[in-house]
Formats: structure tokens, sequence, C-alpha cells
């Protein structure tokens, strides 16, 4: 308890001799100690939190990318596996479940791959847990955060939406990818917009590339 606040409650209280043996002994305070406590307690945290700096401002990211050959409705089933995110997104080794059903809001994914430096500073594997946050299909969209890592993501929210194209949705189709996260250490916000940008580019690449085979295979 800070000084200040234990003076104050020794004062307001009565000290006497024990009529017996002469030892000074404290009595119960008249006035209410908790009371009295609780008002020093928050005019501390009051100054306390009038000295603390402010909050640096969230980074805030958005990229897109088109994809002319690919319709919104073959894209957003490749999204919502959320388990298996490795085959698309590129410097992405693997992607796994750890907890939950796979595209069920609550669900966690194991990350692991070099798309983002570790925080450790050598060549470690970079890895994430992200929880599925929630999924919207009549939007075709879904948010997740990332519960634990070491690549220095703290408070990290990202969401991703596919808009449909053209007339009934028949020219092709945008991925839009949007994030929140608090500063990086080592990063420059533009510099991780960038990767970012970079990775979504060969994602969709990849991923109209694969629809485009399959559908020679099968025709």
């Amino acid at each position: 308890m800070p000084t200040f606040v234990m003076s104050k409650l020794l004062v307001a209280c009565h000290v006497s001799k024990h009529e017996r043996h002469g030892t000074p002994s404290i009595l119960t305070c008249p006035l209410p100690a908790q009371p009295i406590l609780d008002f020093y307690q928050r005019r501390l945290f009051s100054v306390m939190e009038r000295n603390s700096p402010p909050a640096p401002p969230k980074w805030e990211g958005k990229v897109s990318a088109r994809l002319n050959g690919a319709v919104a409705d073959q894209i957003w089933p490749l999204f919502k596996d959320f388990f298996n995110f490795h085959e698309w997104f590129p410097g992405l080794a693997t992607s796994y479940g750890i907890h939950g059903t796979n595209g069920e809001p609550g669900c966690i994914r194991y990350c692991a791959g070099f798309s983002i430096p570790s925080d450790s500073g050598d060549d470690s594997v970079s890895w994430s847990n992200e929880r599925l946050i929630s999924v919207d299909d009549d939007s075709r969209s879904l948010s997740y955060e990332i519960v634990d890592c070491n690549i220095g993501f703290e408070s990290y929210v990202a969401t991703v939406t596919i808009v449909p194209q053209g007339d009934e949705g028949q020219a092709g189709c945008v991925i839009e990818w949007s994030f929140t996260v608090d500063p990086v250490e080592g990063w420059v916000r533009d510099d991780l917009v960038g990767r970012y940008e970079v990775g979504l580019q060969r994602m969709a690449q990849r991923m109209e590339d694969a629809l485009r085979v399959g559908m020679e295979r099968d025709g």
C-alpha cells in the first residue's frame, strides 16, 4: 500500500494503552477503512493513467487482387477451407487444424513457413496460431485473429471478402484482404502492406491456375 495511504488510515485510528499491561494497541478505526482505501486507490490510478504515454495507433492495411478467370463462388470455398491455407499462400509451408471443425467459427489453425520472418531474427521457421472469428456465406467474407505467434504480431485481426464482378458475378471477382495490428517492431507499415500485396497477387494467380487446370481436365 502507498505510504501516504497508510498514513491517512493510521491518523483516523485511536491509539491507547492497555490498562493491565501498559502495552500500546491499535483499536478499531472509527472511520470505515475500506472506503478510504478505495478513494486513494482511485486517486493513484487516475494519476498513473494521466502520466502514461498514449498507446500508438494500430496499423491498418488493405490489399486486393482481381481474378478474371474465376468467379466468386469458385474462390470462396478455397478460403473457407480454413485449415488448408498453405495450398494457396506462397511461403507458407504448412497449415493444419489444431482445434475445432474446419471452416466453423472458433476453429484454430497452425501456420508455419517463411512468408513473415520470425522475431528471433534467425532462420527459424515462422509460425502462428490463427482463430476463425466469423464466417458469412452470403457476403463471402470471413475474419480471423492471431492468438499466438513468433512473428511479433499483437492484436492482429484480418478480414477476407470475395467480391463478385460484372452482371450476376460472371466477370470474375476481387479478393479483398484487410487487417489491423499493433505496430510491429522491426517493420515499417508500408513494407508490411507491400508484403501482403505480393503474397495476395501470387495466391490469386495460383488459385486461378488451379481452377483452370481442373476445368481443362474435367472438360
